[in-house]
């Protein structure tokens, strides 16, 4: 089934309006623009389309991510793109990639089940993820040296965000409660009020 999306211009404050469309022939499953909003890559089950957003013009594809994408993060400065990846009781994956060759830089962890979001802290300097098994794990960037497993959630962790200091990283879980962690894996915040999965 393929997918189809329109491409909206909100840059002047107005009403927003068209200016281009995209046609991704095996759906979307993840996306994320980079810094300066000049490019548009689309996860699917077995690639990463790039796209120029002002036109909706393909500009490349990046192959070889291995199994379906559920999340992709662009690194601050725009030089690593993150993907997480995984086949739903098998396998799951976190790859990195130059965005321009499509090359693979490193493979920072390789699990049992599918890895469901991932995001770089505001510095570039850490790399959170999570997924299935409701772990949350911090990589540095330098090495990829895994400085934290969390058993943060007692269900899927399904998303989650930086907060602007990179001390801190929010998640979210279909076990519903959104929870707040520092870099040492200590729990600081826990927001209940939600009544159904996150």
């Amino acid at each position: 089934m393929a997918f189809r999306g329109v491409v909206q211009d909100r840059t002047d404050g107005a009403a927003s309006r068209s200016s281009g469309e995209l046609s991704a022939p095996s759906g979307v499953t993840a996306m994320v623009v980079n810094h300066v909003a000049t490019e548009l890559f689309t996860g699917s089950y077995y690639e990463t389309l790039v796209w120029n957003p002002s036109n909706g013009s393909l500009l490349r594809r990046i192959s070889n991510n291995g199994q379906p994408t559920y999340g992709l993060a662009l690194s601050p400065d725009g030089s690593l793109l993150a993907a997480a990846t995984g086949a739903p009781g098998q396998a799951g994956e976190v790859r990195i990639f130059e965005p321009a060759t499509g090359r693979v830089v490193a493979t920072p962890f390789r699990g049992d089940d599918v890895v469901l979001a991932v995001g770089f802290g505001p510095e570039g300097k850490h790399l959170a993820f999570g997924g299935v098994d409701g772990k949350l794990r911090i990589h540095e960037t330098g090495g990829w040296q895994e400085i934290l497993v969390r058993a943060a959630r007692s269900d899927w962790l399904t998303a989650l965000s930086w907060h602007q200091d990179g001390k801190r990283v929010a998640n979210a879980s279909r076990d519903k409660p959104a929870k707040v962690y520092e870099l040492s894996g200590k729990r600081i915040s826990t927001f209940s009020g939600n009544s159904e999965a996150v």
